[in-house]
């Protein structure tokens, strides 16, 4: 139990810090171009897209999968700024853990008989 427990802390903090701890500006200029974002505004206007890039100013946003058009937000108008990770990705992450809960639960149990 010990070894799942010291495994489970280590994953853990190998994590980076949490983009709501970030202001706006840094997490847009550590966001790749072409990477699946969501934005909350000022107004309190839910924007997601695909940024396509990010100027002293604010960032340039291709909104939906269909859509060509862009937009160009400020920071000022900016209130919180997210990567969005695809479906796939959760999915895999989860069956990951669960691969890891289980495996930590079998030899639990091996090193017990």
């Amino acid at each position: 139990m010990r070894f799942c427990l010291c495994w489970f802390l280590v994953l853990l903090m190998a994590f980076p810090a949490s983009a709501a701890r970030r202001s706006p500006r840094e997490a847009a200029a550590q966001t790749p171009d072409g990477q699946a974002v969501a934005l909350v505004l000022v107004t309190g206007e839910k924007v997601k897209g695909q940024l396509f890039g990010v100027t002293r100013e604010g960032v340039t946003i291709v909104g939906g999968r269909d859509s060509l058009q862009s937009r160009t937000i400020a920071f000022a108008e900016i209130k919180s700024f997210k990567q969005t990770t695809p479906f796939f990705e959760r999915l895999l992450a989860g069956l990951g853990v669960a691969w890891l809960a289980l495996a930590g639960l079998l030899i639990a149990v091996a090193t017990v008989l």
